[in-house]
């Protein structure tokens, strides 16, 4: 399987979703949206998500409901999954209170677009203490479709942890 193909099952690694959070809520203390990537491999139809990748610097601007991530800052994650032998499966960004989990135009049409790449919404900031994965916007990107947010039960049906794997954090810097 490819980066590129969307898998059936996303397998979290230990302490991944949770340290997200933590990584998000740092900007939301700040009244401003986060982001954060998930990278790791595909192992046949799993995608295991075993690294937590946090941006940093002056390539990315954050504002209470705008994210932007310079060109150059993407070469460097683009060369830090390679680095590592891993791929960029997914990001999760938040958005503030009041304005969802659903994907905004500009997720919908200006981020990541390829097939089987997560696009997660936590809602208000990442500062509402207990979110878990079902509290969130998880959207697949579908070529056909473009990005699909699923359902409680698809969330529930193909998502999981993936036991005695910890996760490693990564910081790219600009």
């Amino acid at each position: 399987m490819t980066p590129y193909q969307t898998a059936e099952r996303w397998l979290l690694a230990e302490g991944l979703f949770d340290a997200t959070l933590e990584e998000l809520a740092i900007d939301g203390r700040s009244n401003r949206e986060g982001i954060a990537f998930f990278l790791g491999r595909h192992h046949g139809t799993q995608a295991h998500l075993t690294h937590l990748l946090k941006l940093r610097g002056i390539k990315l601007n954050k504002t209470p409901d705008h994210l932007r991530v310079d060109p150059d800052l993407m070469n460097e994650v683009t060369d830090l999954a390679i680095a590592e032998d891993v791929s960029l499966l997914g990001q999760i960004h938040s958005h503030g209170p009041g304005h969802g989990i659903d994907l905004s135009y500009p997720d919908h049409f200006h981020g990541i677009r390829v097939q089987g790449f997560l696009s997660l919404v936590a809602p208000d900031f990442a500062l509402r203490p207990h979110t878990g994965l079902l509290d969130c916007g998880v959207h697949v990107f579908e070529a056909s479709k473009g990005y699909r947010r699923m359902l409680d039960q698809e969330i529930k049906r193909r998502f999981a942890l993936l036991d005695g794997v910890r996760h490693r954090a990564l910081v790219v810097s600009s």
